[in-house]
């Protein structure tokens, strides 16, 4: 039997999608990017998709704050309830889902090109860290929640029913009132069996709450792996890239050295060619000079 029998269907009707989305203080469901993906340049990539982790983190903080504030209240018979648990499972399941979105863009983000290395490193770096620390606090709430919920149970809601100890009949015959009596026995004990199977139905879906819960935690786990990860890989990119702007720079010197050298051939070349260009005049010359001092000479 389920929970919605048990109680009479009391609780029927009652979707949990209503409770699939991000809540917030004041009531009303929280704003959540659009991550869409589309291609852009470098440096727009890397703006878009540091918007969307970064308003996911918002998020985040947010429902774990009002997770929070709902953990405080298991057990307490005045404010505990199944339809507060209930939203609280929902919320936790809703906050691990905007957490594997925050870490698919931040995975994106860790991968994109950038206008400005150095500047865009150190604030993903900080955005990675704002991001752990947020899911340590969603992971922290969450494991609280597992406790109280093994420790308490929600309180069964108030329901009119029979009095326990009802008032003698005064008026009716024997044969009336023990008719009378028998009835209310009978309802008495239905009463009875449909308690039993409401804890039943309240244990068996606090259970599967506890279990779900559960996968959050290790899936929250999971991201921090990734993260991990993906620090080791980008010192990894690091570490290239520093080695290819070391060798740039090597190559670089090296060309500036052999330019300065193939100015100093250039120099030597032309320096050179001046110098035969002169040799030639001067022989030209010298024979422009022996040819005139001969006509001269056979002329007399």
């Amino acid at each position: 039997m389920s929970f919605q029998d048990a109680d009479g269907g009391r609780y029927s009707g009652r979707s949990r999608s209503q409770w699939g989305q991000t809540y917030q203080a004041g009531g009303g469901a929280a704003y959540r990017p659009n991550t869409s993906s589309y291609m852009g340049a470098p440096g727009q990539d890397f703006e878009r998709l540091y918007q969307i982790v970064a308003n996911n983190i918002k998020l985040i903080n947010q429902n774990v704050n009002q997770i929070a504030t709902m953990v405080k209240t298991m057990g307490n018979p005045s404010r505990d309830s199944h339809d507060m648990r209930i939203k609280l499972r929902d919320m936790i399941e809703d906050t691990k889902r905007i957490a594997a979105e925050a870490n698919k863009s931040f995975k994106d983000l860790s991968h994109s090109q950038t206008m400005n290395p150095a500047e865009d490193k150190r604030r993903t770096s900080k955005l990675r860290n704002d991001f752990q620390a947020c899911l340590e606090r969603f992971q922290d709430v969450s494991k609280v929640a597992i406790n109280k919920s093994n420790e308490t149970v929600a309180p069964k809601p108030t329901k009119g029913g029979l009095l326990s100890n009802p008032a003698p009949f005064m008026d009716e015959s024997e044969d009336e009132q023990h008719s009378l009596m028998q009835s209310q026995k009978r309802q008495q004990l239905m009463q009875l069996d449909a308690d039993r199977d409401f804890q039943s139905a309240l244990i068996e879906e606090r259970e599967e709450g506890i279990k779900q819960i559960e996968s959050t935690i290790q899936e929250v786990n999971d991201i921090f792996v990734d993260l991990a990860t993906l620090v080791n890989e980008q010192a990894g990119m690091v570490d290239n890239i520093e080695s290819h702007i070391d060798s740039t720079v090597s190559n670089t010197g090296r060309g500036v050295v052999e330019l300065r050298k193939a100015a100093e051939y250039q120099q030597a070349a032309r320096t050179k060619m001046c110098c035969l260009v002169v040799i030639i005049l001067a022989v030209v010359a010298v024979v422009v000079v022996a040819l005139v001092l001969g006509i001269s000479l056979s002329l007399r």
